[in-house]
Formats: C-alpha cells, structure tokens, sequence
C-alpha cells in the first residue's frame, strides 16, 4: 500500500532561493520524496491571508517541476484573521492555546483542507505554528524542526529585557514562558516524531519524550558540484581582506544579538590584528536592523549592503564566512554555513556552533574560537594563508556533500512514519 504524505508549509517551494533557506529545503524535500517508489506525495500551503496564496514567477516555475514530476498541490487553506486577545488578566489566570498560537483557532478549516488528500501521513518542515495546528490531525505526523518557539522566546525576551524592564514585567514575562512551554509541550507530545536540526534543541525534546525526538542534519542544495573552486579561483579578492560578516533577515532574533556583537566586541579585536583600511566586514540581507545595533554598524569598516540579487557571488569574492551569533546565549544551527561549503568559503565561527551542529570541527572544515580576541586572530590566520583557506573549503564542501544530504532526511522521515501501525 502505498504512503500517502502530505507536506504542510507556510511557503511555496522554491527550486534555488539563496536567502530563503526554507522555501529551497521545502523544494528539495518534496522532490525526494516523490522520486521514493510506492509514496505519493502532496502539497498544501497555508495562508493567513489572501494575498500570499498567489505564486510569483519562481513559485510558479518550481510548482511546474513539482507536478510533472507527480507531486499533487492542493489548493491553498486561508485561514481567517485570528480572534482578538482576550483581556490580559484571563490570559494569565486561565491560558489557552490560542493565546501562544492565534493559527489554532480554526483546526476546522486546516483539517478539511488537508483531508482532501486523504494523507496516512504529514510531514511539517520549520513551521512551528503549524505543527500546533496540526497536533490533532488524523494521521502519522512527522515533525522536522527548525527553531523551537520556547528557545527563541526565552533568549529574545531575555534579550530585549536589557533595554528596560519592570520587576512585575520581568514576572509577567517569565510567567507566560512557563505557560508558553507547557501548551508547546502539550502539543508537540501529540506527534509521532519529531527531530531538530540543532543538536541542542534534539537533547531538551530528548529529555521530554525520548526517541521520539533526534536530532536531523539539516539540508542544502549543490549548485556547482566541483565548479566551486574555479568560479572561487576566477573571483576571490585579493586587494583586501573580505569577510561576510552576516547574511539573512538583519531584525531576525539570532541575527540581531550576532550582529551587535559582531560590531560591538569583534571589530575591535580585528582593528588590533590586522592593518588599518585592510579589510572589510560585509553584511547581507534584507529589512532594517533594530535602532541600536544600526548605530553600532555605522563603522568604516562594516559595509551593509541589504538585500542582493546574486549572493552567491558575494561569497565568491570573500576570502572569509564568518558567524558570532552562536557567540550570544542564543545557540542554534543556521543553513549559512552549508551555503559556505556550497561554496569553498573558510568558514570562521564561534566555538559553541558545534553544540548546535556538530559536524563544524576546529582546523578541519572551520576555524572555531573561544571568544572575540580569539576569533580575530583566527581571521587574521586565515587571511594571510591561502592554503589554510582553501584546505578548511574543501573539507567544508566533503562535509555538505557527505553528511547534509537530502536522500538521509527523507530515508529517516520515510523509516521513522512506516514503522507507525494505523
């Protein structure tokens, strides 16, 4: 009998989108899927408004493939506008979940949309709402995590919290992160599996519910294949030291505590290991950073170039990819290094990248350091050493391609949902 899995997701897929690791993870995952003999594989968006159930010109490209390739798109769920919040003081004495999670509001709509398809099974890619809007369904679920909501939340309220906080907000917010944590886990406990592609994440759930939760490798896309080192070759500077220096949304939580210590605590250290006028921090992405971290980027030596059409090339040209956001309380794995070693870039990071994915090791496929003086000089390391560079970009591209493989995520979800008896 063949396994019916629908896909449930708040994005179209998209064949190849560097800055939208979701929709490109979400194209691939589909398309392995549907190649797997005796799986029949669907696809259902789910919109909170009208307008994002249209599809732009590569949407639609990647829709195309999709379906001549056998994968079923249904059409897409709108969901109404979600109630307004009840009074403050009943959300405290007496929380439901639809205070953490508005999208829950209509499991009816949701569920009729997806039943269409008749699924034996769900799967559920990065879309944490989702997941809890879909708890209930009647059918073998298979979450494949992201970043977990409880640990965004407890680092993002912690972290605004420096810039003032009452003693009775400070209650109030821990409060509703208890509250918040036990709807979540309520939840979460109602599906079959579920891994995390943070290896700390995996080992919270792990201490919940066992195996049912484990840690997944995340996945990219080889746009190149062996090309990489001679379109790296053909376009790497060599008149200065550039190092890309963060990529991605510039508000989102993780980016936000990386870049204020990128700009704060690292371009000190650099402006003391390397020459004056030598280098370059560049910064890639789109939206506007928070007021104070935009005042701490107006520096000589930071570039902020928004949003770029061919990022790709951007990373080409950079002797260096660097990340601190792991740098801040806030651990989690991010697609950005795999985009590196797509790519041949070193790749510099802060030591504790490894407690989210431990594949990145020190002096193979990164240079990994124990805090900001310690991470300028790794810099200054790389840049003068070619070789080093190179060395540590191989070894990042064999990692990709061995260990962040596409064929091992949908093996495990597909081994994982046959061994459910209905």
């Amino acid at each position: 009998m063949a396994e019916r899995v629908l896909i449930i997701n708040t994005e179209w897929p998209e064949e190849s989108c560097p800055v939208q690791a979701a929709t490109l993870v979400n194209y691939q995952i589909l398309l392995e899927l549907v190649s797997r003999p005796s799986v029949e594989v669907g696809f259902l968006k789910v919109c909170s408004e009208k307008a994002q159930a249209s599809l732009n010109d590569v949407q639609s490209h990647a829709k195309e493939l999709l379906e001549s390739s056998g994968v079923t798109f249904l059409d897409p769920v709108t969901l109404p506008a979600p109630p307004g919040l009840r009074p403050r003081l009943s959300r405290l004495l007496f929380p439901r979940l639809v205070d953490f999670y508005p999208i829950t509001a209509d499991k009816k709509a949701a569920y009729a949309a997806a039943q269409v398809f008749d699924p034996t099974s769900i799967i559920i890619q990065w879309c944490e709402n989702e997941s809890h809007l879909y708890s209930d369904f009647p059918a073998k679920k298979f979450a494949y995590y992201g970043n977990s909501d409880i640990f965004i939340e407890k680092e993002w309220g912690k972290y605004l919290s420096k810039f003032g906080e009452s003693l009775r907000s400070r209650i109030i917010r821990l409060l509703q992160m208890k509250r918040l944590e036990k709807f979540h886990l309520r939840e979460m406990k109602k599906w079959n599996f579920f891994s995390c592609v943070s290896l700390n994440f995996a080992k919270y759930y792990q201490r919940k519910f066992g195996d049912k939760a484990f840690y997944l490798n995340n996945i990219w896309v080889d746009r190149y294949g062996e090309d990489w080192q001679e379109k790296r070759d053909a376009l790497e500077t060599a008149e200065k030291i550039k190092i890309v220096g963060s990529i991605g949304f510039l508000r989102a939580s993780a980016n936000t505590m990386g870049l204020e210590i990128l700009a704060r605590d690292l371009l000190p250290e650099l402006r003391k290991t390397l020459p004056k006028d030598s280098f370059s921090l560049d910064i890639y992405g789109s939206g506007q950073p928070l007021a104070h971290v935009k005042k701490l980027l107006d520096q000589p030596e930071i570039i902020v170039h928004g949003f770029v059409e061919d990022l790709d090339a951007e990373i080409f040209r950079s002797q260096i990819f660097l990340c601190v956001n792991n740098a801040s309380p806030y651990k989690t794995g991010h697609t950005r290094y795999l985009h590196a070693w797509s790519l041949g870039c070193c790749v510099v990071a802060h030591r504790d990248v490894a407690l989210s994915m431990p594949e990145l090791k020190h002096n193979h496929n990164a240079l990994l350091g124990e805090n900001m003086a310690d991470i300028a000089k790794l810099i200054a390391k790389a840049a003068s050493d070619p070789e080093l560079r190179r060395r540590l970009g191989e070894n990042g591209y064999k990692t990709l391609a061995r260990e962040f493989r596409v064929e091992h995520v949908v093996d495990t979800m597909l081994e994982k949902l046959t061994s459910i008896e209905l």
